[in-house]
């Protein structure tokens, strides 16, 4: 049952699952590591003369942006899955294989960031990289369902309020995706700024920054103490 502590309703059911998600962690981590390596493979030092240098250098700015996108974004779903571990205690063999599959996405990701480096001014890899987006997003709020409303593998002390926004947080994410998806019809340029404000919405503070910071402080305090 549901019962209320310091005015939020806390989440109480037994324990489900075995404790200790250190070696997921520890994987997930390494194949991060390696996506955000690949990704600048595809940043290469054009071979021109050195009077065409500064020509081809102008001419690179559209493959520098679609590198940053990529990377910042695969860099925000590692910290949403860092955080979001840190509220999920317990796995079981169902987990272990959603993991998987969000860490499939993310490995895949170095196509379709590759594309649009290379082909920047083309509608299909837009689309392309929406779409991964799309799924990546899609399969890391699968974990947070899974583990936290369907299995419940949470910290005991997580409230429904948090359970809410990391929903909240996932999938607004994705409709500016769906949003570039759409635009790209219209202007590949328009289709891009949907990337840079579906970032700028993790980067703004939220109602989850100010309930991640208000979890922490009494915590930091005691350690200080």
């Amino acid at each position: 049952m549901a019962q209320p502590q310091s005015g939020r309703t806390i989440v109480s059911r037994p324990p489900v699952g075995i404790t200790g998600n250190e070696r997921m962690a520890a994987l997930s981590d390494g194949i991060f590591a390696i996506v955000l390596t690949l990704l600048v493979l595809e940043i290469r030092v054009p071979e021109v003369a050195p009077e065409e240098l500064s020509h081809a250098l102008s001419e690179m700015w559209p493959k520098a942006i679609g590198y940053a996108i990529s990377f910042v974004v695969i860099g925000l779903y590692w910290v949403l899955q860092h955080n979001m571990f840190q509220y999920i205690k317990r796995h079981d063999r169902t987990l272990l294989w959603l993991n998987l599959l969000f860490l499939m996405c993310v490995a895949s990701m170095p196509f379709p960031s590759g594309l649009i480096v290379r082909y920047a001014n083309e509608q299909a890899p837009v689309i392309f990289l929406a779409v991964s987006f799309i799924a990546t997003g899609l399969s890391l709020d699968l974990i947070w369902w899974y583990a936290s409303t369907y299995r419940h593998m949470v910290d005991e002390r997580v409230d429904k309020t948090l359970i809410g926004l990391v929903h909240q947080r996932l999938l607004i994410s994705l409709i500016f995706h769906f949003a570039a998806i759409g635009l790209s019809f219209v202007n590949v340029s328009f289709a891009k700024l949907m990337f840079i404000l579906a970032v700028g919405l993790y980067l703004l503070p939220s109602r989850l920054s100010a309930y991640h910071h208000q979890e922490s402080g009494p915590k930091q305090a005691t350690r200080g103490e």
